[in-house]
């Protein structure tokens, strides 16, 4: 926008100043008319006089409106000049104000250009920031999956290996359980074969021993039956106690067992002494203490050979307690 200096002359000043020229040359007129007609005080006024005062006063008129003309011209004059001299500032504003325009426009253009150089380098590196964000972050993502999928095969190789120790385990034990379950087994079979060799045994030697029984009967039948008995009676007596007193020497106490504790045993015994079954025939009402007492009749056999003339199981009560 184009300013005008304060100290310039603008036409509306120059119309102005023409106006107070009029305005002024108007009132002089008015002036000195009625000033002349107000000292002009003759009643009859001489026509001769009059005609030079009239004269003087258009001569003054003409004066004055020469004076103003020539004013008005000059005036004029000067409003042409100053017009001119306006014309001519206003092209010179106007070719300055061009000029600073197209100025300002190069200059616009030119920050234009910088600034869209500026905001394509910064959006050239704003992208190649964001390319590099991307790849950075699509490398992040690649180590990340390599990472999660090596930590996978690991678990996944710790897991075939923990349940292939575990089938091992489980196939070791299998087989452990196995060969006990057949060693037990050949145990058994074993034992039942030594068991049964033994009541083999036993009857075998049961067998032998009646036969002597009988045959020992037969010889004391010859001798006589009634000192026969007495003495068998006796010496079956004797044999008791020391059977009863070995059973109770074999005899362990059970922890916290109480005292007084008493059963009936039924013990089968061969001629050599080897017992071959032993029952509690009367319970103590302790159950540990009647397997106490069964253990010490099977620990102290073999026992002392029985005599001749015992033919039955031999049953008795038990009283360890009771010296």
């Amino acid at each position: 926008m184009r300013t005008k200096p304060m100290s310039r002359t603008t036409r509306s000043d120059v119309l102005q100043a023409v106006l107070w020229a009029v305005v002024l040359h108007a009132g002089l007129m008015f002036f000195i008319i009625g000033g002349l007609s107000w000292f002009v005080r003759t009643p009859q006024p001489v026509p001769v006089v009059e005609a030079v005062i009239i004269n003087d006063v258009d001569g003054r008129l003409g004066a004055a409106r020469k004076k103003a003309e020539a004013e008005a011209a000059q005036q004029a004059a000067q409003k042409k000049a100053e017009q001119e001299r306006l014309q001519r500032e206003q092209a010179e504003a106007e070719a300055a104000e061009q000029a600073r325009v197209q100025r300002q426009r190069e200059e616009q253009a030119r920050a234009e250009a910088e600034q869209k150089a500026r905001e394509e380098a910064a959006e050239q590196a704003r992208k190649a920031a964001e390319e590099a964000k991307r790849k950075a972050a699509e490398e992040a993502e690649r180590k990340r999956q390599e990472e999660a999928a090596r930590k996978k095969a690991e678990e996944e190789a710790k897991r075939k290996a923990e349940e292939e120790r575990k089938r091992k385990e489980a196939e070791a034990k299998r087989k452990a359980e196995e060969e006990a379950k057949r060693k037990a087994e050949e145990e058994r079979k074993r034992k039942a074969e030594v068991e049964r060799k033994r009541r083999e045994e036993a009857e075998r030697k049961a067998r032998e021993a009646a036969e002597a029984e009988a045959r020992r009967k037969a010889l004391l039948e010859a001798l006589g039956e009634e000192e026969g008995s007495r003495e068998q009676a006796a010496e079956r007596s004797r044999w008791q106690d020391v059977v009863y007193t070995r059973i109770k020497n074999a005899w362990l106490r059970p922890p916290g067992l109480p005292e007084g504790l008493k059963c009936d045993l039924r013990v089968r015994i061969l001629p050599n002494g080897e017992v071959i079954s032993a029952k509690v025939e009367a319970s103590s009402g302790n159950r540990l203490f009647d397997d106490s007492a069964l253990a010490a009749v099977n620990k102290a056999s073999p026992l002392p050979p029985p005599p001749a003339g015992l033919r039955d199981a031999l049953v008795f009560e038990f009283n360890p307690d009771n010296s």
